[in-house]
């Protein structure tokens, strides 16, 4: 298709010499990469760059593409801190559920969820969840609306699996694992779907359900659309 093919040798030429004017890329400055990442050498976050981050929009190169899995060794020695510092404060100042390293323009496997979706109440607000790896529970897939950060004022029903387990390890890199069922299951894919370059429109079976908020608000939020949930996905 050369219509897809010429989307992504832009996305690509964007990624690599556009940083200067992409939203995120002027705020947040990756030093270099792993070999055999796109840019060779270590990654690294700048210190300098001030709090908060903008969150990156659909049409940002950074949330096509997978992020890639941080340097153990590099976390424990504090490099990914002011990283997951601006996590915790974008997740507070958001109101959001969940927010990835790549929604702040920093191709890394990081999240940060909601304490109280994973953990109950009496623990930190922010869980931060490092390299997480996601393993679905059997069971049919759950219709439920969904919205995005990086896809501002837009809601869309989505099939999500009922139950998973996240895998992965904390800021300090100790082990971390989460059981989740219901609305933290599907915070927890919505947020790793982020880390694999793929967004909730890609997950929506049929997009006649796409609405924006005021319309949802208006025509859908209490409609029949709703009977859609545990239903198989098409």
């Amino acid at each position: 298709d050369q219509l897809a093919a010429a989307l992504a040798t832009r996305l690509l030429r964007c990624v690599a010499e556009s940083h200067e004017s992409s939203l995120a890329w002027e705020n947040w400055r990756l030093g270099g990469r792993r070999p055999g990442g796109r840019m060779g050498g270590r990654s690294r976050v700048r210190k300098e760059s001030p709090l908060p981050r903008p969150i990156a929009r659909l049409g940002h190169p950074i949330l096509r593409f997978p992020a890639e899995p941080v340097d153990v060794d590099q976390l424990k020695a504090g490099e990914m801190d002011e990283l997951i510092t601006a996590l915790g404060e974008s997740l507070e100042s958001t109101g959001a559920s969940a927010v990835t390293a790549p929604q702040l323009g920093v191709e890394l496997q990081i999240m940060a969820v909601r304490s109280d979706l994973v953990d109950g109440e009496g623990n930190p607000a922010v869980r931060i969840v490092v390299n997480p790896m996601l393993l679905p529970e059997h069971g049919d897939l759950v219709y439920d609306w969904e919205s995005c950060l990086s896809i501002p004022d837009l809601k869309g029903l989505v099939p999500r699996y009922p139950t998973v387990k996240l895998r992965g390890i904390d800021h300090r890199g100790d082990p971390v694992e989460l059981d989740a069922t219901g609305e933290a299951s599907r915070v927890l894919q919505h947020a790793h779907d982020h880390l694999s370059g793929v967004v909730f429109l890609d997950r929506m079976g049929d997009l006649r359900s796409l609405a924006f908020g005021d319309e949802w608000q208006e025509f859908l939020s209490e409609s029949d659309l709703d009977a859609g949930e545990n239903e198989e996905s098409p």
